[in-house]
This record gives C-alpha cells, sequence and structure tokens, in this order.
C-alpha cells in the first residue's frame, strides 16, 4: 500500500509521508457569549475558533547531505505568509485555508528515518468550488455545505446598461450604477466587498442601498440583472 502524504500551496513532495498519530479535532470550536439577565440567560454572540492540526510526518534519507536539502525544501515549501490550502490524502474533499505554525521541535534521526511533528492552524473546513449560474428571472440554488460562505462572480455585459443588480430573497442585494458597455466585464469579491471592472476598481459606482450578504446552507433564491456566474466554496463545521 503506498504511503499518504498532503499538498500544501498546490505543491507536495512524494518524499514525505505522514505518518500515525494526526491530533485534529472534527470541527471548529465554538465559542458563546452569554448574559445573565434577572430570569434567564440570552445568547449574545456566537464566534467560531480556528482549527489546530498536528501531523507527524517522516522522510527517508540515505546521508544528512540528502537530509538538508529536504529540509531546505520542505522550509521554502511550508513557510508561507499567509493562508493557503491543506489537503490531506485521507481526507478527500476537504480543504483547509492554513498556515504552518511550529519549528518542528521534535525533529528526530532514526538510522535512514527522519520524523517531527507539523503543526498547522486552518481557518475553516472547505470542500468543492461550486458555480452558479444567475438569470434575470428568480431562481432556487442549494447552496451546499454546513456554514455561511463567501463568493465571488463574474458578469461579461452583452449590451449596454445603467445599472446592475444582483439580489437574494432575503434582502440583501449589490446595486451599481454605472454606464457599462457591451464587453464589459464585472467582477464582484463578497468577502473583500470589492467591485472591478475591466481589472480597474469600481468602488463609487455602489449603491448606498447595497445589503451584502453571504451564501448560507440550504435553499436561497438569487438573481441577476445579468447574466453571472457566481462561485462559491463549500464551508464545514
Amino acid at each position: 500500500m503506498p504511503l499518504k502524504g498532503f499538498e500544501f500551496n498546490g505543491q507536495r513532495n512524494d518524499k514525505i509521508h505522514m505518518l500515525r498519530g494526526r491530533s485534529k479535532s472534527p470541527f471548529s470550536s465554538i465559542e458563546r457569549e452569554i448574559v445573565k439577565y434577572p430570569g434567564g440567560h440570552r445568547l449574545k454572540k456566537t464566534t467560531r475558533g480556528l482549527i489546530e492540526i498536528s501531523q507527524p510526518v517522516g522522510f527517508k534519507v540515505k546521508n544528512d547531505e540528502e537530509q538538508m536539502q529536504i529540509v531546505e525544501w520542505m522550509t521554502d515549501w511550508l513557510i508561507i505568509e499567509d493562508w493557503c490550502p491543506l489537503k490531506f490524502d485521507d481526507e478527500p474533499g476537504r480543504v483547509y485555508p492554513a498556515v504552518l505554525q511550529n519549528d518542528m521541535s521534535d525533529f528526530e534521526k532514526m538510522a535512514t528515518l527522519r520524523q517531527g511533528t507539523l503543526s498547522f492552524t486552518a481557518l475553516h473546513a472547505a470542500g468543492k468550488e461550486i458555480e452558479l449560474n444567475l438569470l434575470p428571472d428568480r431562481r432556487s440554488y442549494f447552496i451546499t455545505g454546513q456554514r455561511e460562505t463567501d463568493w465571488t462572480s463574474k458578469t461579461t455585459f452583452e449590451a449596454p446598461t445603467s445599472k446592475y443588480i444582483i439580489e437574494e430573497a432575503g434582502g440583501g442585494r449589490i446595486v451599481l450604477n454605472y454606464n457599462f458597455i457591451a464587453g464589459d466585464v464585472l467582477a464582484i469579491d463578497y468577502h473583500k466587498r470589492k467591485v472591478l471592472l475591466n481589472g480597474k476598481s469600481l468602488a463609487t459606482a455602489i449603491a448606498l442601498n447595497t445589503v451584502w450578504f453571504p451564501l448560507r446552507p440550504g435553499a436561497m433564491t438569487i438573481n441577476a440583472t445579468e447574466n453571472t456566474i457566481m462561485t462559491y466554496v463549500e464551508r464545514f463545521h
């Protein structure tokens, strides 16, 4: 049976394999802020915490020189100053936006085997990337996953228009007032609250009655005044 490994930031090294003993909570921590008042309690706020992952890894070497080469490659690979996708071979369909947290202080040498533990902190557990085809008429879409998630969208205008709207039945809407022309490409990023037209900021076109909205698991009714591709990634507990 082939040894299992992992992928980080779109790269992997098949010389480095996972060992037994991974430590990871099966879901994100939950922090509750509960207020006591005469006669009972009220749940004021719920915050989802980060996911801590400790994964023992090992690799074989012929000599100390090869060990140094592999360790140098590992540090170039793993020490990144931003959240990067982390995928384990034994968790198909799950992706963790993560960063490396430790210095592998338990690193050991045993004959030709080298091993130690990598500790990652992840924002959440994610799944597949899904595309929704939004049309001018209202349609119901089933948002998969377990938690609210961000989205991006792309629209290519086929004819001139002076307004663009994405709207969901729950009251959320993105309203842009601008004289679009045929061929214009509009990109919206919900997480960053950013709107780009042909690669340049269009923040001044965002109307005051805009209400930004995430995608919520379950059925959502959404439409756009122009044919639009909305993309999201499933998010899990």
